[in-house]
């Protein structure tokens, strides 16, 4: 778990980004891997922040339909499963996380 959460200021004044939606992308800040990957489970989240798990489904769909998280199936697992990823910088997200990926092979 980390010490910071850096989440996009644009989700701070989004009007699509209601208050709690703020507290699980935060939480996907704090529970990632070194190229910023969260494998913790919609419900684990819920669990954490006490909220309804249904409301965490939602949430998730609403900031990936907005663009701050990106959503990818576990590889190896079932096309069910999860992993999320805080979008930081949205212009250059995918060009950068894949020259990332390339680096550390």
């Amino acid at each position: 778990m980390s010490l910071f959460s850096i989440i996009p200021a644009a989700a701070v004044t989004d009007p699509r980004v209601e208050p709690r939606d703020l507290k699980v992308l935060t939480l996907l800040g704090l529970h990632n891997d070194d190229l910023g990957w969260c494998s913790m489970s919609p419900a684990m989240m819920a669990d954490t922040l006490r909220f309804d798990h249904a409301a965490v489904d939602r949430i998730l769909a609403r900031l990936v339909g907005a663009g701050y998280v990106e959503q990818r199936p576990v590889p190896g697992v079932s096309e069910a499963v999860h992993e999320y990823r805080v979008v930081i910088d949205r212009e250059a997200g995918a060009e950068a996380l894949n020259a990332l990926r390339e680096a550390v092979r």
